[in-house]
């Protein structure tokens, strides 16, 4: 059985290893288990301890992979790589419909919409919003609102 495409990627670099100028990491397919990153973040050295004994746990992102631009769009270079797993879940799990009216309230300049924090909060929020996916400019929404559902009415008084 084929694996299912995954929302985004982003390399994952280990920020101690790159200001030693090496660069360190492996890419992650989100969504993903907890286990898959703990061992990730120990493939890269992460999830070890340094000279003092302290956990080091410092990484960002060099890279990322997402077909959903909107995503990209509101990603930094450290992010939480929990917070990634929890977007990419909820974006997988949306309906395709839901997907475009998500795309679409990025897209169409939601000021909202400035970190990865706003791309969760919407997500999980979709149902404030409406979408009318063949409405392309203001004359068509206008015929879609009068028409099609009638909030508008010629009936006289």
């Amino acid at each position: 059985m084929p694996e299912p495409e995954r929302v985004f990627e982003a390399f994952v670099t280990n920020l101690d290893e790159y200001n030693n100028n090496e660069l360190v990491g492996e890419y992650v397919k989100f969504p993903t288990t907890q286990e898959e990153l703990s061992r990730i973040c120990e493939s890269i050295g992460v999830d070890t301890t340094d000279e003092h004994g302290q956990p080091y746990k410092e990484l960002f992102i060099t890279d990322y992979d997402c077909p959903a631009y909107y995503v990209k769009r509101v990603l930094g270079e450290y992010e939480s790589l929990d917070k990634f797993n929890h977007l990419a879940a909820l974006i997988e799990d949306l309906p395709k419909y839901d997907q475009d009216k998500l795309s679409a309230i990025v897209a169409g300049g939601c000021d909202k919409v400035n970190n990865i924090d706003d791309l969760i909060n919407l997500t999980l929020n979709l149902d404030c919003y409406d979408f009318v996916p063949d409405a392309t400019d203001d004359y068509s929404l206008g015929y879609y609102y009068v028409h099609e559902i009638g909030i508008y009415s010629n009936a006289t008084r």
